[in-house]
């Protein structure tokens, strides 16, 4: 059996308890899940699917049998109205409302939310997300908030999103007649996922420089045999910029220190890295190649600023399927019993998972 499908084994009355709504990618192994949920009698009422890492099949296939909706333009109105009609279908019948999450999507909605006595409980999947859930206050006490965006398994994840984000930009540099092998790169941000992504470089021959505004972050990077420095000064010395900071990156101020022919990628989670004036008045070079003009210099950006890893199978799905699995752990272990902050899985949670694994693998 899958994770997923021994993880439900295991708690499917408690997850029954619950109304899903899911935001996130749209691939194999989301479409495994939910297919694995409804077959278990789990309802899940609602799914929002970022645009940009979506195969059109999976979502096809969804029709008439999930209420489903690409994210796109301002989406308040409708994550709103979902969190609405849920509380108000679990008001009828007793159930707690699930929603789990990918980016923060939700946070606002959730901050300001009145659930009339039923229970929710969000799970965050990133940092991005973690950070902005981090930064609202509730009002209702009967909201509870989980994250698995620090957990053990986000950092096997990590290592395949590093690999895959320079095996990606091999790729794409490939049909333009260049490769990474011996180019200075600059790497932006050095937490869980940057340092896989440098790691990476690093593999491939890259002379690989690392920036983080956390002077901590600088100093593990330094330690570890990367080249560190002010921004600006190392940004005019490398041909390759990767943001991972899940948050902006390169501001209007920094495009003038950009090398004439630098690229630019994505190792976010979202299109956050780089400033709407590198991501707007851009010309197609290729499928996932555009040319940013400037005064006195051109630049170009991979895969329009959306995280280049998805142009191909970015992780596994049995990878995939760790952060699943913990994310319905979190649901199993909430309780009726108020807390404070963004709470994780337990260190049994994780241990079961793992054990299931280790026996199946």
């Amino acid at each position: 059996m899958s994770l997923t499908q021994q993880v439900l084994a295991e708690h499917v009355d408690k997850l029954r308890e619950y109304r899903f709504i899911v935001v996130q990618h749209l691939m194999s192994d989301t479409y495994s899940f939910l297919t694995e949920l409804l077959e278990s009698g789990v309802e899940v009422d609602r799914l929002f699917v970022k645009e940009y890492s979506c195969d059109t099949a999976y979502y096809d296939a969804l029709q008439g049998v999930v209420a489903r909706q690409m994210i796109g333009g301002d989406m308040t109105p409708h994550y709103t109205a979902a969190l609405r009609e849920a509380i108000e279908k679990s008001k009828r019948d007793g159930k707690r409302v699930a929603v789990l999450d990918l980016g923060g999507e939700f946070a606002p909605i959730v901050a300001a939310a009145d659930g009339n006595g039923v229970p929710i409980v969000v799970v965050e999947d990133t940092a991005f997300g973690h950070r902005k859930y981090a930064d609202i206050t509730l009002n209702d006490p009967n909201i509870q908030l989980f994250s698995v965006a620090q957990s053990d398994f986000k950092e096997i994840e990590a290592i395949f999103v590093g690999e895959a984000v320079v095996s990606s930009t091999e790729r794409v540099l490939r049909s333009l007649g260049k490769t990474l092998c011996g180019v200075n790169a600059l790497l932006i941000g050095y937490g869980m996922i940057g340092k896989n992504v440098a790691a990476a470089l690093r593999k491939r021959g890259c002379i690989v420089s690392v920036y983080d505004k956390q002077a901590t972050r600088t100093c593990r990077a330094h330690f570890d045999g990367y080249r560190v420095g002010g921004l600006h000064e190392l940004l005019a010395d490398n041909a390759v910029v990767i943001g991972a900071t899940g948050e902006t990156s390169l501001n209007d101020d920094d495009i003038a220190y950009l090398r004439d022919g630098a690229v630019l990628v994505s190792a976010s989670s979202k299109q956050v890295e780089f400033c709407e004036r590198l991501l707007a008045g851009t010309d197609s070079v290729s499928e996932h190649v555009d040319l940013c003009r400037f005064a006195d210099k051109a630049v170009y950006l991979l895969n329009g600023g959306y995280p280049i890893n998805f142009i191909d199978r970015s992780v596994p799905d049995y990878i995939i399927e760790f952060m699943f699995a913990e994310m319905l752990m979190c649901l199993a272990q909430a309780d009726a019993t108020h807390r404070d902050g963004i709470r994780e899985v337990s260190a049994q949670g994780r241990d079961f998972v793992s054990q299931r694994f280790l026996a199946t693998k």
